[in-house]
């Protein structure tokens, strides 16, 4: 693969994953600040002050170019392997990811003992992790690095020079929302500004009302549930009526992730059925890892594509919004019942203490 594993490496190393960007993450927030009681709106201001809840939820990613935050990476992502039908509830107890910050930073940011700093980093990255897992690709296979290697080529005009070649990792997180912003513009002769409470206004319209009380009633392992079927089905190009666990290892156009290569090239089958569920001819594994992608194999993603997953990311926005309004209702409603009978994180805590895992 090495012409094409070369441009993979470069897009990899230039574009950081962020799921939906600061936009996307705001306007969830956005979302969920019109849906607070005045309650936790109050005991939120007494944690961040009066800034909305949108400038909380971009930090996490703010503080990704910050060296002391390093150790938080895992919290922005779980990894679902295709062969599960749900998503298994062992994941709330093994290591660092997604569901690390869901079930144990309410403890931290709830519990006014705490320092203020340990309660704010806590619950921004409450705030942006329920953003995260409603973006499909941070709810990843395990095999392809939530998409970020896979090839794909971005061409809404139909010209063969306003082909851009990317991953489809980006295409969710920035580049969707960006041909929204622009088409919105568009429409636009008066205002032309189109920020977070705009894309929050749009992925509210024509919601059904019922919705936050259909929110009340899921767990996050749910959510991820909703999200994985949507990744297997929906994101992919090639996914519709996919049901097989082993087209996301043989997708011609996106690579293998080295922990998956190394059992392929080492020929240990039984690795790769126990830890992945890998249930296909190994043969076709290894001579994937040998093969260059070939231009023909990268697909074309078209104005029906974009207009697809927008639907998609419209009601994921508008949904992450709505749950994690409930979730910060009810625990602030009656924060005693989850803080630990210890405070963890007074004065002079080292953030290393807030890294975590199950």
């Amino acid at each position: 693969m090495t012409k094409y594993f070369l441009m993979l490496t470069m897009l990899l190393s230039s574009t950081q994953v962020f799921a939906w960007g600061d936009l996307g993450h705001q306007a969830v927030a956005e979302v969920a600040q019109q849906n607070l009681t005045k309650k936790t709106q109050k005991a939120i201001e007494g944690i961040l002050g009066i800034a909305p809840l949108a400038s909380a939820a971009i930090f996490p990613d703010i503080v990704r170019s910050d060296a002391r935050f390093n150790g938080f990476s895992p919290y922005h992502f779980v990894e679902v392997y295709p062969f599960y039908r749900r998503v298994p509830s062992e994941l709330r107890l093994k290591g660092k990811n997604a569901t690390t910050v869901l079930e144990l930073y309410p403890q931290i940011f709830l519990d006014h003992r705490n320092d203020r700093n340990a309660r704010m980093i806590a619950l921004s990255y409450f705030i942006h992790v329920v953003g995260d897992i409603h973006q499909p690709l941070h709810v990843g296979n395990g095999i392809d690095l939530g998409a970020n290697l896979c090839l794909v080529k971005w061409n809404l005009t139909g010209e063969t020079e306003d082909t851009q070649l990317s991953n489809l990792h980006t295409v969710w997180d920035e580049k969707i929302i960006d041909y929204l912003k622009e088409s919105q513009r568009k429409k636009s002769t008066a205002k032309r500004f189109f920020g977070y409470a705009e894309l929050a206004k749009y992925a509210s319209d024509n919601q059904k009302a019922a919705n936050y009380e259909e929110a009340k009633a899921v767990h996050y392992t749910s959510w991820m549930n909703d999200t994985v079927q949507m990744r297997n089905h929906l994101v992919y190009p090639d996914a519709a009526g996919q049901n097989k666990a082993d087209v996301d290892f043989l997708r011609p156009y996106c690579g293998v992730a080295k922990h998956i290569a190394k059992y392929a090239q080492a020929g240990d089958r039984q690795a790769l059925l126990d830890n992945y569920g890998y249930e296909g001819d190994i043969n076709l594994l290894v001579n994937k890892l040998k093969t260059e992608i070939k231009d023909s194999d990268i697909p074309v993603l078209t104005n029906a594509y974009a207009d697809q997953s927008l639907a998609i990311i419209k009601n994921q926005i508008y949904i992450a919004g709505l749950r994690l309004a409930h979730l910060l209702n009810t625990y602030f409603d009656r924060p005693e019942k989850y803080v630990l009978k210890q405070a963890q994180f007074r004065k002079g805590f080292k953030l290393e203490d807030l890294q975590i895992d199950l």
